[in-house]
């Protein structure tokens, strides 16, 4: 990583319901609003990435994460933004409480062959085609789009 650039690790959960995954529209007066992300947020310095994942889950939509399994790190530059992130990503598999939309954002309910064709953030994109080869079974329907 060049000088001058920041470094960013991010807890990032994926949260499964049966097929569907829950995606997050950022709000107007986010940075890069409109573009749909998963859910979570950044590691605070001494915070481990399963800590920050149940908080930020719980700060951003309000659920509680009852199993969550770590599934890769993801690494991508935002060059026109001199910013670098760590993408700590987790499958969320169980959760208490139903998603609320606690920050403004819209949130949907998703298979990861329909994500493919939503404005993704680019650090999120990558992933949705391996999430693709996923399998999962059920049925939801978006709780809210902006």
């Amino acid at each position: 990583m060049s000088a001058g650039v920041k470094h960013r690790d991010v807890a990032v959960g994926i949260i499964w319901r049966a097929d569907f995954f829950l995606a997050s529209r950022r709000p107007p007066g986010y940075p890069m609003p409109g573009r749909w992300e998963f859910p979570g947020g950044k590691i605070e310095p001494g915070e481990s990435p399963a800590a920050a994942l149940e908080r930020e889950l719980e700060e951003e939509i309000g659920i509680r994460v009852e199993r969550a399994s770590f599934w890769k790190i993801f690494e991508h530059a935002y060059a026109a933004k001199n910013l670098h992130v760590s993408l700590h990503f987790f499958h969320v598999l169980r959760f208490h409480n139903e998603p609320a939309p606690l920050e403004g954002q819209g949130l949907c309910w998703v298979r990861p062959l329909e994500a493919l064709n939503m404005d993704f953030l680019a650090a999120d994109r990558v992933v949705l085609e391996e999430l693709e080869q996923l399998h999962f079974s059920g049925n939801e329907a978006c709780l809210k789009t902006l």
